[in-house]
């Protein structure tokens, strides 16, 4: 059983068992199907998250709402889901963490079907503020099973992969809801969305193997009591103080780029839609190129992975400071959809090597608690950067 720098011990193909049709357990199966079923995971997740996202405008003009309160609205979906992925976490270091993530697939799926049931500006709060609670499940449960399923040497490349079905999830609800919610309204682009993700969360409860052992190795007392280790840990305080930063642009721009091509000079909101779909399809390459660069660097020059995350967090303000000198209306299409792309790949290519980086730093027995802490002080950033930018366009 190998075991990484950080102490970390990763399962062997072997001791990974999935039953066959046959009853027959089937060993050495690849942890590429993790990383294929963790992508489809977060494709589900995304999509059923941010099929809000073409809903948007309709919904504002049909309750007649604020930009202020939209932002309200789209939030409320991270009020339930930054505490419940800390909460998560913990509990899945200690009952499974396949049990906690095929829940909440099977249940977001439900919730994301009885939307269109929300005849009210107060039942559609309420059914984005569960869906929330529910997705709150997936995030450190899957990475810590990435983690201890995948070898140390490609803990960057697995987590580039599978995030890719964030800008994959992203792309479909802005892509696929911008046409259907042209034609169909907004409401049925919820059902379409949510019966996907019921016969993804079938097929992952069917085929995703539990691993007999995730991590191990360290004392005892750090095993009993992870909350006490990890909160106050230095090694991870700047991760979540980075992941915060990011998570908080990323929302900025991902729940209100289909309104920003709006101001830019486009009337339809499917076709804003359409054009906003350029930022997560950009995020998808993203994931993937530094997921393998953090990788092949550190194999190739013993690069730390944090080296290149720090590099993209340069170049990703330099782009920034770019995008918001050039933002005015009447700004060439091309330009716009050219510079929303360029923001998608890298902001989505801080998160392998932040997720990397944090598994090399976390106590393996606590993966799932730390995983599900990081993401609930970034997602911080993601209930505050919609309701912030509805308060500046409304002044």
């Amino acid at each position: 059983m190998g075991v990484s720098r950080s102490g970390t011990r990763c399962v062997p193909l072997q001791m990974i068992e999935i039953p066959g049709r046959s009853g027959i357990s089937m060993s050495k199966q690849p942890y590429h199907r993790v990383w294929v079923f963790s992508a489809l995971g977060w494709a589900s997740l995304y999509m059923t998250r941010m099929i809000f996202t073409p809903a948007l405008p309709l919904i504002i003009d049909e309750y007649k709402i604020s930009y202020t309160q939209a932002g309200t609205l789209a939030s409320a979906v991270f009020w339930a889901y930054v505490p419940m992925m800390l909460i998560s976490g913990y509990l899945g270091d200690r009952v499974g963490r396949k049990l906690m993530i095929g829940l909440g697939l099977f249940l977001w799926s439900l919730l994301c079907l009885l939307t269109p049931l929300a005849f009210s500006l107060g039942s559609l709060f309420l059914f984005r503020f569960l869906m929330g609670f529910v997705q709150g499940t997936y995030f450190g449960n899957d990475r810590a099973m990435l983690t201890a399923l995948s070898p140390p040497e490609k803990w960057g490349t697995a987590q580039g992969f599978t995030m890719m079905g964030t800008g994959l999830g992203n792309f479909l609800a802005l892509f696929l809801g911008a046409l259907a919610v042209g034609a169909l309204g907004w409401r049925y682009i919820f059902i379409f969305a949510g019966g996907a993700s019921l016969v993804l969360t079938y097929l992952y409860i069917k085929f995703v193997p539990s691993p007999r052992e995730e991590g191990g190795g360290k004392p005892a007392e750090e095993e009993r009591f992870p909350l006490q280790n990890i909160l106050f840990r230095k090694s991870l305080l700047l991760l979540y103080l980075i992941g915060f930063i990011v998570m908080t642009v990323f929302w900025i721009f991902g729940i209100w780029v289909p309104l920003i091509f709006m101001e830019l000079g486009i009337k339809s909101p499917m076709a804003a839609s359409l054009y906003g779909s350029i930022y997560a399809l950009g995020g998808i390459p993203g994931m993937i190129v530094f997921g393998f660069l953090t990788d092949f660097f550190g194999r190739k020059w013993n690069m730390p992975r944090r080296t290149l995350m720090f590099f993209a967090l340069a170049v990703t303000a330099m782009i920034l400071l770019v995008t918001g000198l050039c933002y005015r209306p009447g700004l060439d299409l091309t330009v716009s959809c050219l510079l929303v792309g360029i923001l998608g790949f890298f902001i989505a290519g801080l998160w392998p090597p932040l997720y990397a980086i944090i598994a090399e730093s976390a106590p393996p027995k606590a993966l799932g608690t730390v995983f599900g802490l990081s993401n609930s002080i970034a997602f911080l950033g993601a209930i505050l950067a919609p309701i912030l930018m509805g308060i500046i366009k409304d002044r």
